[in-house]
């Protein structure tokens, strides 16, 4: 089968990109706030991972559907992972959202990721066309918890020296003014209004794990 490129996949995931781009920079809005309130100037970094993610989860189930009015084609469900791993699933693509290693693909770490990370197939001309494709957004970050660089990959093969066949940045800061354009203001990143029952980030804190920065 043919594979797309990077520059291709952008453009086609484009609206779903932007509601991840939206929901990471909830999820760093909301990290820097709580290290802020502890006077924490060198944010735990296990913490800090943990919380980026649950409220970037946090948004994707509620405020990234409300804001966002997606035709069949993008919208998304939310896998139900955990330790609050991200992933969504669309009718053409499920995207993993993990914290880059040294800015690249990090290892699996496990064998579901594995698998995920497997798609060696892609690159026979006569194998059976891969109905969804398997992408990972890598989202980096300073040490105060900036985010820095969002990139979008998609894997060859994984294990403990995972390859891609490319990987390309995705345009952070268009895509965030774009999604702001489109919703109004910060997409509801700013309020604490979400519609749903969360636990606060001082209970987060007493049951965070320093496991996988999935």
């Amino acid at each position: 089968m043919r594979i797309p490129n990077g520059d291709e996949v952008l453009v086609d995931a484009r609206l779903i990109l932007e509601v991840i781009c939206a929901a990471l920079k909830f999820g760093e809005e909301r990290t820097k706030a709580f290290f802020a309130r502890e006077e924490e100037q060198t944010p735990d970094r296990c913490l800090a991972h943990n919380l980026v993610r649950f409220h970037a989860k946090r948004y994707l189930a509620s405020a990234g559907r409300i804001v966002r009015d997606l035709d069949a084609s993008d919208d998304y469900e939310l896998a139900p992972l955990g330790n609050n791993g991200l992933q969504i699933e669309t009718q053409k693509y499920c995207i993993r959202i993990r914290k880059a290693a040294r800015g690249q693909l990090p290892a699996a770490g496990s064998e579901v990721l594995d698998r995920f990370y497997d798609q060696r197939m892609l690159q026979f001309p006569n194998a059976v066309a891969q109905e969804i494709l398997r992408l990972v957004v890598l989202w980096d970050v300073t040490a105060d918890y900036s985010l820095t660089t969002l990139a979008l990959a998609l894997p060859r093969f994984g294990g403990k020296e995972p390859e891609v066949y490319w990987s390309v940045q995705i345009p952070m800061d268009e895509m965030l003014a774009s999604f702001s354009t489109q919703n109004g203001a910060s997409g509801g990143a700013e309020g604490d209004d979400l519609p749903m029952s969360v636990k606060d980030d001082d209970e987060l804190k007493k049951e965070h794990e320093s496991g996988d920065d999935d």
